[in-house]
């Protein structure tokens, strides 16, 4: 990905088949979605303020308020819609059965792993000591300033989110480092949650799909006001960007429900 759509935000599609191979289904880990489009994408654009000017004058002091907009270096944003099918399906690809849903209820899941532990997923903790990741190690590994304002922790402070699976694993609510995404440029805290999980080797960003309610085929409207299935944040590191240089690369997973 280039480094023009690194910290912007990028819209993808998402089609997605979960694999149940028998009745143990809850097992079954998350798995890579069977198509992954990106449609577009943008970034900051420091044109779209026009350019301020004072005057002046020897001999005056003079007290001044500003406002001003930097583009992050730490974070990209992912956004876009999911269609999706629980099926029944043996390990040849034959469908015994499947169940489309117009609505897709589930997780997204991205990571630098192309292959996560899945059955060892938990919440990440900031202060692992156990030989593990952990803060520390994470924003080392993304240039992330210990004091910076979009660090990771002061990113996801939160602990506030549904409970949910992951493959044979249950993320008790309110259980993990958690945020929200914007609705209409507007910070909210109800939709969009955005949870941090690891497998103790990466991170593991994660998003609940919306709309996660029952007999309920309208979309969220998401950043823009527009409506939409997902909204993630994925960390990157753009403190030392050069112009044309590859970004991070992700890995995306899907489960179900």
């Amino acid at each position: 990905m280039k480094s023009n759509s690194w910290f912007g935000i990028l819209l993808l599609t998402l089609a997605a088949i979960v694999i149940v191979h028998y009745a143990n289904a809850a097992a079954d880990p998350p798995a890579a979605p069977n198509t992954l489009n990106p449609l577009s994408s943008s970034r900051f654009n420091s044109s779209n303020y026009a350019s301020q000017s004072l005057d002046a004058f020897a001999g005056n002091v003079t007290q001044i308020s500003l406002t001003a907009e930097s583009q992050t270096k730490a974070w990209q944003g992912y956004f876009g819609n999911i269609s999706g099918t629980i099926v029944l399906e043996d390990n040849f690809g034959f469908t015994f059965y499947d169940w489309a849903d117009a609505e897709p209820k589930g997780e997204i899941y991205a990571s630098t792993n192309s292959s996560p532990n899945w059955g060892g997923v938990k919440c990440f903790d900031f202060n692992d000591t156990a030989g593990n990741i952990n803060l520390t190690t994470e924003e080392a590994r993304y240039l992330i300033p210990d004091l910076a304002v979009d660090g990771i922790n002061e990113t996801f402070r939160n602990l506030s989110h549904s409970t949910f699976f992951v493959g044979p694993v249950t993320i008790t609510a309110n259980s993990c480092q958690s945020t929200w995404i914007y609705r209409n440029s507007t910070a909210q805290q109800a939709d969009f949650t955005n949870v941090l999980l690891t497998d103790n080797t990466t991170l593991i960003f994660t998003t609940i799909i919306e709309n996660d309610q029952l007999n309920n085929g309208t979309d969220m409207t998401g950043y823009n006001d527009n409506p939409m299935d997902f909204q993630l944040l994925v960390a990157e590191d753009g403190h030392n960007e050069t112009a044309g240089a590859t970004g991070t690369t992700y890995y995306f997973f899907v489960e179900l429900s």
